[in-house]
Parts: structure tokens; C-alpha cells; sequence
């Protein structure tokens, strides 16, 4: 009888060490490796330029390398028609992040690589260490948002689909603002600028239906307001 047990404790013994391996086995095999999320270009031999996102995560993480190789810029079509991210991770030497304004509508949160000497976020926004505002995500909270001190650019779409967005302060210093910087901001209301402002790109206020109050610079009155205002409710008035 004393051999039976002896003989029974040691099959199950065998059987759990099994059936661990095959449960780490198992996750493993669905496990894909960078080369299976992305589809990418590799541009030089130290620069890789991501074109398309495959992965079905909500949370997306940019790998500092692919193949060994650096991947430094991600392509405005990486993200096309992804509506269900929810976060995205910048690896350290991502240098360009470029955003389209269908994309990513459920986006919360940019987070970058704390090694990043080209990309920062600050207050849930990315900018780019050159005074460039790149991206704030459209499911940020908060109807208002106050420029930082220091920028100089508003990149394109930067603001678009932000419907939570009421009203924007926009520093002293900033020049230059790209098409479709607010488009789609269906809640923004007021919006100030400052005198620096010397170039303002196409459907900058696109679909900005209820804004009402936006000191123009006199450079903007270079431009066709239809253009600027884009279906906006000021066009009305």
C-alpha cells in the first residue's frame, strides 16, 4: 500500500508540472513580437518609420527598436481608423509622431519614454522639445486647456476631436498654427490668441460649431475666414 501512495503522489507530481508547462506554453504562443504589430519601413540603418498598427491592445506600446534597428519616426497612417485606443507609449527614440484627425478618437493618454530626448509630455499633452504643441488626445478631460509658456508652434489637428474642450489660452510667442489645429472641437466656445501669430493653416476652427468669442490677429484677415472658420458658427454672425 505504501508503494501505491508513493507511486500516486509522483503522476501527480508529473500531471502539475505538465499542465504548467503547457500553461506557459500556451499565452506564449499568442504572444507576437514587434515585427507582428507594426508594419514599418526600415528608412536607413539606424532608422525604422512605422506605417500601420496590426495589434488589436487598446494600449499601445512603440518599441525604442525593431530588428535592432532604431524606429525614430511614426507615420499619420499608423493609427488609421483605430478607435478603440486607448493609450499610447512613445519608446525613447521616437523623434516624429505625426496624428490625423479621424484617428484614435477614444484616445486618453500619451505616455513617452522617460529616455526621450526629443518628446516629453506634460499635463497629458505631447510636445516636442523644439516648442512644438503636437498632440493633446481627444479623450482628455477638462473644457480648458492653457497653452504652456515657451511654444511656438501648434502642430495639425493637434487639438482635433477634442469635444470636451470649451475654451483655449494660447501664449505670447506662438506663430504658427496648422490646419485643422481645433477641427472637430464641437464644445469649444473661446478662444484666445496672441499677437505673435503669423501663419493659420485651413479649417483651423472646422466644425467648431458653438464658438463664439475669438479675438482674430490681423493675420488671419489675410487669409478667406470661410477657410479659416471652416462651418463654424462665427461664419454666421
Amino acid at each position: 500500500m505504501k508503494k501505491i501512495i508513493i507511486l500516486t503522489s509522483s503522476v501527480i507530481l508529473l500531471v502539475a508540472i505538465a499542465l504548467t508547462v503547457v500553461f506557459l506554453i500556451i499565452p506564449m504562443l499568442n504572444v507576437k513580437s514587434n515585427e507582428d504589430l507594426f508594419e514599418y519601413q526600415i528608412v536607413t540603418s539606424n532608422t525604422i518609420f512605422i506605417e500601420k498598427y496590426l495589434g488589436d491592445s487598446p494600449d499601445v506600446v512603440i518599441p525604442d527598436e525593431i530588428e535592432g534597428i532604431e524606429v525614430r519616426m511614426v507615420s499619420g497612417s499608423t493609427f488609421l481608423d483605430c478607435d478603440d485606443i486607448n493609450s499610447v507609449f512613445l519608446g525613447k527614440n521616437v523623434e516624429v509622431f505625426v496624428y490625423r484627425a479621424a484617428d484614435m478618437s477614444s484616445l486618453k493618454e500619451i505616455k513617452v519614454h522617460e529616455d526621450n530626448k526629443f518628446l516629453y509630455v506634460e499635463d497629458g499633452v505631447l510636445y516636442d522639445r523644439s516648442g512644438t504643441l503636437i498632440k493633446c488626445p481627444s479623450s482628455k478631460s477638462g473644457d480648458k486647456y492653457v497653452v504652456k509658456n515657451g511654444v511656438n508652434s501648434i502642430f495639425e489637428y493637434a487639438f482635433a476631436g477634442c469635444e470636451e474642450l470649451v475654451s483655449i489660452e494660447i501664449p505670447q510667442g506662438v506663430t504658427y498654427l496648422g490646419r485643422q489645429a481645433f477641427s472637430g472641437c464641437y464644445n469649444l466656445t473661446t478662444v484666445k490668441f496672441p499677437e505673435s501669430v503669423r501663419y493659420v493653416g485651413n479649417e483651423v476652427f472646422g466644425g467648431c460649431q458653438k464658438l463664439e468669442d475669438v479675438n482674430i490677429p490681423e493675420c488671419i484677415e489675410k487669409w478667406r475666414m470661410d477657410v479659416v472658420l471652416a462651418n463654424s458658427n462665427l461664419l454666421n454672425k
